[in-house]
């Protein structure tokens, strides 16, 4: 990867939402790496959905840290007001580079495909909506993180 690749989205952009992009890149650094004790600032660079702010792949922070299966981040992000219900957008316009078997997924799914069950069960205690959430009402044509776990060979023992 050259430097000239991590810079060609923000070419097209304007000052002030190049700047915004570059904030919220390294808020979502920051708390990726684990940083516990840096969460009040990294939160201050994302922008205004804070906590629940999404990558450009649709992505929340409460995502990436459930398919680690970083309980301490999971409960971290938890105590900070991440939402347990928030999914991948199925917009291929506003998020064209997501995986199709992605979309609609929500932390709850992520944990349960990794098979991270600590993760499931923080997930779970905090209200996490097992059938999945879904978005503006739309119907969910993939799997449930329920049908995922049922169907899972780690889950039933």
């Amino acid at each position: 990867m050259k430097a000239d690749d991590c810079f060609c989205a923000t070419r097209k952009l304007d000052a002030a939402s190049t700047e915004a992009k570059f904030l919220q890149d390294l808020g979502f650094r920051i708390l990726n790496c684990g940083r516990t004790d840096l969460v009040k600032q990294a939160v201050s660079l994302l922008g205004p959905d804070g906590i629940n702010s999404m990558t450009e792949q649709g992505m929340t922070l409460l995502m990436y840290a459930c398919v680690r299966g970083d309980e301490a981040m999971v409960q971290m992000l938890l105590d900070a007001g991440a939402d347990v219900n928030s999914e991948v957008p199925s917009s291929v316009h506003r998020h064209p580079s997501v995986y199709p078997d992605t979309r609609q997924g929500t932390p709850l799914t992520f944990a349960v495909l990794h098979g991270h069950v600590p993760v499931v069960q923080l997930l779970l205690d905090a209200r996490a909506n097992v059938e999945g959430a879904l978005q503006d009402g739309a119907e969910n044509y993939t799997e449930t993180p329920l049908q995922l776990a049922s169907a899972a060979d780690e889950w039933s023992s």
